[in-house]
């Protein structure tokens, strides 16, 4: 049980009913809240220098990521076949001739 108090001379005011029957012998433990709030200070700064070391980490993954991932289709078809030994599987690369259309589209009227 942590108790808060004002030391006043010879006597320390706690600032709460620590609901201790009277008479009762009880051990203090003296800290000063200074010194805690510079150690919780100290942590906080350490805390904030981590996480800005993993935000770096965590963007330069996403950027590598995005580097690796294609811009276009074709891209990533070349990616596709780069990556996957379609030979091994079976499937010959004249399979895919002609199977997308290399025509501009339809025409458009204004």
């Amino acid at each position: 049980m942590q108790i808060k108090g004002i030391k006043r001379g010879n006597f320390i005011e706690i600032s709460e009913n620590p609901n201790i029957p009277d008479g009762s012998e009880v051990l203090l433990e003296v800290g000063e809240v200074s010194l805690l709030v510079d150690s919780l200070l100290e942590k906080a700064k350490e805390l904030t220098q981590v996480s800005a070391e993993l935000t770096e980490i965590i963007a330069n993954i996403e950027k590598e990521r995005q580097i690796e991932q294609p811009q276009n289709f074709w891209e990533a078809i070349q990616k596709f076949r780069q990556e996957n030994n379609l030979e091994a599987a079976g499937i010959e690369a004249e399979i895919f001739d002609g199977v997308r259309d290399s025509s501009p589209g339809r025409e458009v009227i204004l």
